[in-house]
């Protein structure tokens, strides 16, 4: 009598091997996600600066902006992050003449009202100041300056929209797409900004940098709904 090499499997036989392939498809899935979750954990170990928001406002003399986060100390763009401490930078680009060396005012935050003195730049024509703390970006801001014997007063709002990806998201996103490039970087560190577009009304964007300590720079730019641009 002949044998029929291939029996129909049975119902026991047919669990057991959807059980197996469960199993295999759940230790990839959790293999991915332990990979990705640990990239993130490495980026945000290694974050030498962080912008959290970004806000501004602009006249025919200037324009002025505050941002705030955490960056390292010393500032050195060379693959090591050290330690981090806060900042909160106000930055002033003029569009015409300014002078003197320092201008003098107010940052009010909320109900808090803050002396502040921007001083020039040596090495460019911007003047800046650092408040070295934190602040929330959901608080008010209104900075008040003297220029060229006017009183001058800006009212910042945020760059980017209310619902707009945080920088953390766009860290992650940076992180999911470059993947590859971090996984052969070997030590690095990295940094996430906010740059404005260089077309007039075109927005503002995250920009995710990776500064490995050997090799070539990479990075991300991220929309404000998170789609990656470049």
């Amino acid at each position: 009598m002949k044998t029929n090499m291939f029996k129909k499997p049975t119902t026991k036989w047919l669990l057991l091997a959807g059980a197996a392939i469960l199993i295999i498809v759940g230790l990839v899935i959790g293999v991915s996600s332990c990979s990705r979750s640990s990239y993130f954990q490495l980026a945000l170990d290694n974050l030498s600066e962080t912008r959290m928001f970004m806000k501004q406002d602009t006249d025919e003399c200037c324009r002025v902006q505050f941002f705030a986060g955490m960056r390292e100390e010393p500032y050195i763009v060379n693959g090591v992050s050290e330690r981090k401490v806060a900042f909160g930078i106000i930055n002033l680009d003029p569009g015409k003449k300014i002078e003197g060396d320092e201008i003098t005012g107010t940052l009010q935050i909320g109900e808090e009202t803050i002396p502040v003195t921007l001083e020039r730049n040596p090495h460019g024509a911007n003047f800046a100041m650092d408040i070295e703390r934190l602040v929330e970006a959901e608080k008010e801001m209104i900075l008040t300056l003297a220029i060229n014997g006017e009183t001058k007063v800006f009212s910042l709002a945020n760059v980017m929209p209310q619902d707009a990806v945080n920088w953390e998201r766009a860290l992650e996103i940076a992180v999911d797409e470059m993947q590859p490039n971090i996984r052969k970087a070997g030590k690095f560190e990295c940094y996430v900004k906010i740059v404005e577009s260089p077309v007039k009304g075109g927005g503002s964007f995250w920009y995710v940098r990776f500064v490995p300590q050997k090799g070539d720079n990479f990075f991300v730019v991220i929309d404000s709904t998170g789609r990656v641009i470049t």
